[in-house]
């Protein structure tokens, strides 16, 4: 190690791993085979893309373990975007306090099951006192190990449920609800990053006293940047933004200095899996953009139908398909400064639903839209192509519809058990009036008689009172921006509606709402 700062974080990693007792010396029995490790390097950056600190990992090769011999299960569920934005949602209307923690070596907590023999880490040898060459039995698990993270996980849930008085909530098993006369305390967990809030300041400092005194943790303090989504603090509420995740895909993909258009996609024409253009050459380029155009749209819901679309030709894409990435690329040059908007309002549900009938030109299937808001928030949404025809607009609606009232139930089955339980009756606006009614009474037989019964609950659930559907104007539908590429003043609107905003407009009004109120 040559550099002194990684020599520093190669030795501070090293320490960690044997002042946790990670591994013992050993001989290789005659029968085991031994499992190799490397060191892996990384700059840890800040949301700025100054460095924060060298970080030196050392990792096990699980590539040669054999399963069901070195290891069993490997499931270890991580908390999902849409739990994420609902709880921020949730703490921005009651006014809670965000605070972020990180795990340090938060794998190697993690107890295993099965007996495992690594090399030494490199650099670092040692021979027996008669020369033997040893190895590493390791007592817990390490980085790159295959049930590293589930191991991790379990030894993270026992803590919080038994020690804690956490209790694993049943809609995202990654949140963890406490829940006491006078306070609630909420812990969201993805792998070693943790975000804790609550209706008590001092219950969510106990918390991260006692997860210290069991664990190493680094202590952030107020949520400012979380699985490379930058969280900003205003007046209103919360503003999210992945703008340098965009840049690093601009400078990938050398768009950055491209011109900017106002939409993501041409109205026309249509993309098709066969077309006259060639084959785009390098494949690997392609899959790789419009991966990360799909983790964009955690905080970019208008990018939800234009991702979608050109993710359903990875297989084989075409020059055109890439014209088409480069469209939204240069739509993100113009747009690099916006991201989503949390701001106060009342806790309600409310949905927008719809489809776009026939759209797929291969196939005729329709698309499926629709974004769930809690309060003025939007908290999910999908942009997702039918798995079977329909054959009328009415079913595409009423499809869309029953997955709509799906998600809907489930943010409502969230939102319960974190305590906001006495909101009223959801309300799914949809544009097809003919789906409306289908909804509300069983008088269109002939229309929907061939469509399957699962799809059926919407009505059971609007004649119980559990929510309601109700008709809005095609021109005020904000899931339309999900179905279909549009119009540039119209997409405009609809990103507006989905609180798609641009950091200074929403900065310099908080900044005139501060200024105002110290006038007062």
């Amino acid at each position: 190690m040559q550099s002194p700062d990684w020599a520093v974080a190669v030795n501070s990693e090293l320490q960690a791993l044997l002042k946790n007792n990670t591994w013992t010396l050993s001989t290789l029995p005659a029968n085991r085979r031994v499992v190799g490790c490397k060191w892996l390097f990384k700059v840890k950056r800040k949301a700025d893309g100054t460095v924060d600190r060298y970080k030196a990992r050392l990792v096990a090769k699980g590539f040669s373990q054999h399963a069901g011999f070195d290891f069993r299960d490997t499931f270890s569920p991580v908390v999902r975007a849409a739990t994420i934005r609902v709880v921020l949602a949730l703490a921005v209307i009651k006014g809670w306090s965000l605070r972020q923690i990180d795990v340090n070596n938060a794998f190697l907590n993690g107890d295993l099951t099965e007996e495992i023999y690594m090399a030494q880490p490199p650099g670092f040898e040692k021979q027996g006192s008669n020369g033997q060459q040893l190895v590493c039995k390791l007592n817990k698990a390490l980085y790159g190990l295959r049930q590293a993270p589930r191991a991790w996980f379990i030894t993270l849930k026992q803590y919080l449920v038994t020690n804690l008085g956490f209790t694993a909530s049943k809609a995202d098993t990654s949140l963890f609800v406490r829940v006491s006369s006078d306070h609630i305390v909420l812990l969201m967990v993805y792998v070693d990053d943790i975000v804790i809030t609550g209706s008590s300041t001092e219950e969510i400092d106990r918390v991260v006293h006692q997860l210290h005194s069991k664990f190493a943790l680094k202590d952030m303090g107020q949520l400012h940047f979380f699985l490379g989504i930058e969280v900003q603090h205003t007046l209103q509420g919360l503003f999210l933004s992945q703008k340098k995740y965009i840049l690093e895909i601009l400078h990938k993909t050398g768009m950055a200095d491209a011109t900017a258009t106002p939409t993501p996609m041409v109205t026309t024409p249509k993309l098709t899996t066969s077309d006259s253009s060639p084959p785009f050459a390098d494949v690997h380029l392609y899959r790789s953009t419009v991966g990360m155009l799909q983790y964009l749209c955690i905080t970019r819901p208008e990018l939800s139908f234009c991702v979608n679309k050109l993710s359903q030709y990875m297989n084989l894409p075409s020059e055109t398909h890439w014209r088409a990435v480069k469209r939204v690329l240069r739509y993100l040059v113009g747009t690099v400064d916006y991201g989503l908007h949390f701001s106060k309002g009342q806790a309600e549900v409310i949905c927008y639903s719809d489809a776009d009938w026939a759209s797929s030109m291969e196939d005729r299937r329709s698309t499926t839209g629709y974004v769930v808001y809690l309060g003025p928030n939007p908290v999910a949404w999908c942009s997702r192509k039918q798995p079977v025809v329909s054959r009328s607009s009415s079913e595409a609606e009423y499809r869309s519809l029953a997955n709509c009232v799906s998600e809907l139930l489930w943010v409502k089955q969230l939102i319960g058990e974190i305590g906001l339980s006495n909101i009223p009756p959801p309300v799914v606006w949809c544009d097809n009036t003919s789906t409306v009614s289908i909804a509300e009474n069983p008088t269109h037989h002939a229309r929907i008689k061939h469509v399957e019964i699962d799809h059926h609950f919407v009505r059971e659930k609007v004649l119980d009172g559990t929510l309601q559907v109700n008709f809005v104007p095609s021109a005020e539908q904000v899931a339309d921006v999900l179905t279909k590429p549009i119009a540039p003043k119209q997409f405009e609107s609809f990103r507006q509606a989905l609180r798609v905003l641009k950091q200074d407009s929403v900065l310099s009004c908080s900044n005139e709402k501060e200024t105002g109120r110290m006038l007062e």
